[in-house]
């Protein structure tokens, strides 16, 4: 029974450091190039612009029948799920 402790600790323990490796979120963004900048607000832009639209559909929907905000979030996901 030890040595399986020893032997699941010592196997996870590389696993950990590897994941420490990892640069940050705002470290891996300070160093993309300004083609991958360009991409990403394009793609930025196009999601604002259809969580717009979604947005503009669930208050017209909210006009004809009152959403709990669960069901509120559930029609959010489905239509930005919807639009590619």
């Amino acid at each position: 029974m030890v040595v399986l402790f020893t032997l699941t600790t010592i196997g996870t323990a590389p696993m950990a450091f590897a994941q420490a490796e990892k640069p940050s979120v705002t470290k891996r963004i300070g160093i993309w190039t300004r083609v991958q900048l360009e991409k990403a607000k394009k793609r930025w832009a196009e999601s604002e612009a259809r969580f717009d639209d979604c947005a503009a559909q669930l208050k017209e929907k909210q006009k004809s029948k009152r959403l709990s905000p669960h069901k509120q979030a559930d029609f959010l996901e489905a239509c930005m799920a919807r639009k590619p």
